[in-house]
């Protein structure tokens, strides 16, 4: 039996696979390998591709008295504690910083302009401080971005592997009743 052109029936069906499968390289697996033309390409992203340290990750099928206790928000933000408390202190800075703008100002006018005597000094100055503050906040605004983004990111990256810990402790029966889908979400879009 011969279906559309290819040539001694179709291998899907246990057919004779024909010159076709034979020509392909992986026995007409959909993968089977970088193409001569490509391969240079995929050896320079190879070379440029960094070195990734071994995961951390340990399993093992018996809870651990860290694994046992119930999971809280503090314990996960705790275990990064350095980042938690530099977030704090660049928060801290920051909004002194925003609120430092308008004191000076308010400095410049009640010292610098007053009736009958104008102390440009005394405003030059304030202004000079008013732009290092406006520098300085923003930098340290910038830097409360990127640590407050690691630690939601190493937070995030802990939950998920003590999640996915635990599924994969669970028995065939929780997952002959639970849908793929609601699994799949709780490990991806829920946390």
């Amino acid at each position: 039996m011969s279906f559309g052109g290819f040539g001694g029936g179709s291998p899907m069906f246990g057919g004779g696979g024909g010159s076709r499968t034979a020509a392909a390289p992986g026995g007409g697996l959909p993968f089977a390998g970088i193409p001569p033309e490509l391969q240079e390409g995929v050896d320079r992203l190879l070379a440029e591709e960094p070195e990734h340290p071994e995961n951390e990750a340990r399993f093992g099928y018996i809870n651990t008295d860290l694994q046992g206790r119930r999971l809280s928000l503090s314990q996960l933000v705790f275990r990064h504690w350095r980042l938690g408390a530099l977030a704090v202190a660049l928060v801290c800075f920051v909004s002194v910083a925003s609120q430092l703008g308008p004191a000076l100002v308010s400095y410049a006018i009640d010292h610098g302009m007053l009736p009958g005597h104008h102390d440009l000094a005394v405003v030059a100055v304030c202004a000079g401080l008013f732009l290092l503050s406006i520098l300085t906040g923003g930098l340290a605004q910038r830097a409360q971005v990127r640590v407050s983004g690691r630690l939601a990111a190493r937070v995030m990256n802990d939950l998920r592997v003590r999640v996915f810990t635990q599924l994969q402790r669970l028995g065939l029966d929780y997952y002959t009743d639970e849908k793929a889908g609601v699994i799949m979400t709780r490990m991806t879009s829920d946390i």
